[in-house]
């Protein structure tokens, strides 16, 4: 069983609890600094660093219990609690912080991500409905604590052979094929199909992820039609159907030059306007086939490249998951649907993520 830290009992410094074993540093500028200074620098400080700050020697402690400074633990808000936890676990390289409980896990065999053994399939081992929705839209699959114990496992310098074996398993690519809408298995499918890999890739303390998805139809005279793709996308904001190409001609009064009718329904049909950048790319790579044509999600830090030809259309995707911050950043946050672009920092080059990540090592 996976073992389950309540921190309050083991880092808030009451009468019971036990004391960070972070030993006294003679040699530390701040522990060296006057008292009357330490204790301005703390009234800075905001409540959860305040708190981290007790728990790092005993003479911090002395003091501050001494000068009645401390902060009780169940005085903190939920984002300080948050922010807390997220400092206090960096202690711990085995740990990953459960979301709603905020108590640490010890990272074991079952928290890794299963990699499904079939195609995405209501009916197939190791797929649920939500994550077949997931896999059609482009969103993850993984959670934010393979992203956290992938860099962290990755920067220890020594490893247990646990450690190396959780690894290799956290960064194994994924390739799985399947058919569009993901209602039936793909070897049952007459006409387009398509085929998914999925590599991760850690660079510079950030966990990268590129998705390659492609859609080919292998019957004589078959060709790739938007409506024989169903539903698509590359991340959560960025992902459509048929319906919101017709919706985008209309408001674009394109209507007429592609056959498009302007029925009722495309006039009372509000998409949610987020994935008008994968619309309007998908739009270009239709237009010009063989052409490849770039694009990025500007509420998360996602980019793509879409290239159609007759029998086949191919999406790749470069995505950056973030550090192994908490799981509550906004980069994160961003990839989990969330459109926070105040607290998202991001340029308008597409070729940017793609950049960093480098060779795919995929052909095509």
């Amino acid at each position: 069983m996976a073992q389950i830290q309540d921190i309050p009992s083991r880092w808030i410094c009451d009468d019971r609890s036990q004391l960070s074993k972070t030993k006294n540093n003679s040699d530390s500028l701040f522990l060296n600094l006057p008292v009357e200074t330490v204790l301005i620098i703390h009234s800075f400080l905001p409540a959860s660093s305040q708190l981290c700050l007790l728990t790092t020697c005993r003479g911090i402690k002395v003091l501050l219990e001494y000068r009645n400074r401390t902060v009780p633990y169940s005085r903190l808000t939920l984002e300080q609690k948050r922010e807390y936890k997220t400092f206090v676990i960096r202690q711990f390289p085995n740990a990953w912080l459960d979301e709603k409980t905020l108590r640490f896990r010890e990272f074991q065999e079952e928290d890794l991500y299963p990699q499904p053994q079939g195609p995405p399939v209501g009916v197939q081992t190791g797929w649920n409905y939500p994550d077949l929705w997931r896999f059609a839209a482009g969103a993850l699959l993984i959670r934010h604590r393979h992203v956290r114990m992938s860099l962290i496992y990755h920067r220890l310098e020594k490893k247990t052979r646990q450690q190396m074996s959780f690894l290799k398993s956290l960064l194994e690519p994924y390739h799985t094929d399947f058919s569009p809408g993901c209602h039936i298995h793909p070897s049952e499918k007459s006409g387009v199909v398509g085929h998914f890999e999925s590599h991760p890739k850690l660079v510079s303390g950030r966990y990268l992820l590129f998705n390659k998805w492609t859609f080919t139809n292998p019957l004589r005279g078959g060709t790739v039609g938007l409506h024989k793709l169903r539903y698509f996308g590359v991340c959560e904001h960025q992902a459509m159907s048929e319906l919101d190409w017709r919706a985008f001609v209309v408001r674009r009064g394109w209507g007429e030059e592609f056959g498009v009718r302007t029925h009722l329904y495309l006039r009372m049909w509000q998409p949610s306007r987020l994935n008008e950048e994968l619309i309007i790319c998908v739009h270009e790579a239709f237009k010009n086939p063989g052409r490849q044509v770039d694009g990025l999600c500007p509420y998360c830090l996602t980019e793509y490249s879409i290239c159609k030809t007759t029998k086949r259309m191919q999406m790749r995707v470069w995505r950056d998951l973030g550090t192994e911050d908490s799981c509550w950043s906004p980069v994160w946050q961003t990839h989990l649907g969330k459109v926070d672009p105040q607290g998202l920092s991001r340029g308008d080059d597409c070729l940017e993520i793609r950049s960093r990540y480098g060779d795919t090592g995929v052909e095509g």
